[in-house]
């Protein structure tokens, strides 16, 4: 038989037993809630989806400018002036407040250009031209965009000129993201090492890209899907976009011999949507170029009015999507160049770039 004090303890003993039980259980389920927050927190604000590639962030909707009523170099000086970081991949740079600013600063900046821009600046500082590459192969190093402290990009049809400025018509879009920043890191370090100063000895197989890059991304009320040619096949992707068009498509194009996508528009015409379109007036009549063979499908298609050059590369979709980037319709665009295009669906955004196609196509901002 157990005396009284043994039963009592081996009482007390359980008790106590059962009091850590319970208070290690409620400690696991704490900490497992704690880390479902965390998760969905993490989600919510910089998560993603591997299976479907989609992205999700809570930014604010992407800033449009339209040269030359907008002042893009001046939006270009202020995100270098006020950015530890910059990655910039440009076709052209001339703009002398833009030379003299990177001349003078000793930020982490990396540029990437194509060839042809290596005589026009052989004069900047000997520090500068170590942060710069220049694309030494058949193809145009034809992209124009910035990524800013991995977090911020900028993209669409200007080059930092003077004329790109002042005089032909471009546009800019400014895009709050770290899941877009990360896929342009990842194609601009593709770019720098492919245009490294051993060019000369670099490999000609096709340099891989991070397996990181998620095409889609939802940014607040913004959806955005990018790629870049010529591995991503930008084509395609546009094609996608014209043949679900159910209302209006609109387009402004600098460049036009892309056939598959002048037969991709001309097949909507049939199917009661508003077309409309602007060309380049200076490269309406080039061999390839295809607006004769559009106004000869009845498409409602005009040269531009600019003195200068109407330099956009632009699809507007149901007046909700856009399409815009460094990417002409062209082969060459599709297959051979280094290119990128986003695709944003956002009615204001939209709006912006109606706008922007009204004013060129008519002759004022706005329509009835």
């Amino acid at each position: 038989m157990f005396s009284k004090a043994a039963i009592n303890e081996k009482s007390t003993a359980k008790k106590v037993f059962k009091i850590a039980a319970t208070t290690a259980l409620f400690a696991l389920v704490f900490l497992f809630i704690i880390s479902l927050l965390f998760a969905f927190a993490l989600f919510a604000f910089y998560g993603f989806d591997n299976e479907d590639k989609l992205c999700i962030e809570n930014q604010t909707t992407p800033k449009v400018l339209f040269c030359p009523r907008d002042n893009c170099s001046a939006a270009l000086f202020s995100f270098l002036s006020h950015s530890l970081s910059a990655d910039c991949a440009f076709y052209s740079i001339t703009d002398k407040r833009i030379i003299s600013f990177l001349n003078s600063s000793d930020k982490n900046f990396r540029f990437v250009m194509d060839n042809s821009m290596q005589q026009k600046l052989a004069s900047l500082n000997p520090m500068l031209k170590n942060r710069i590459h220049y694309d030494n192969n058949n193809q145009l190093m034809h992209n124009k965009f910035c990524i800013f402290n991995n977090s911020v990009v900028l993209t669409g049809s200007y080059n930092p000129t003077f004329n790109g400025n002042a005089r032909n018509n471009n546009n800019i879009i400014i895009i709050k993201s770290r899941c877009l920043s990360r896929n342009y890191n990842s194609e601009f370090d593709m770019l720098w090492r492919k245009t490294a100063k051993t060019a000369s000895k670099r490999s000609s197989k096709p340099d891989i890209k991070a397996s990181t890059i998620i095409h889609k991304a939802i940014i607040g009320n913004t959806t955005v899907e990018n790629y870049f040619c010529p591995e991503d096949n930008c084509r395609s992707h546009i094609l996608d976009k014209l043949l679900s068009a159910n209302k209006s498509i609109y387009f402004m194009f600098f460049s036009f011999t892309d056939k598959a996508i002048a037969d991709a528009i001309i097949s909507k015409s049939h199917s009661d949507i508003d077309i409309k379109g602007i060309i380049e007036k200076n490269r309406a009549s080039i061999r390839y170029n295809l607006y004769n063979y559009m106004k000869a499908n009845s498409i409602n298609i005009i040269k531009d009015r600019n003195t200068y050059i109407m330099h956009h590369k632009v699809i507007i979709i149901d007046n909700r999507t856009v399409i815009t980037g460094s990417y002409n319709p062209t082969l060459s665009a599709n297959t051979k160049n280094y290119e990128n295009i986003v695709i944003i669906t956002d009615a204001g955004v939209a709006n912006s770039y109606i706008a922007e196609f009204n004013r060129l196509f008519y002759g004022k901002e706005n329509i009835a």
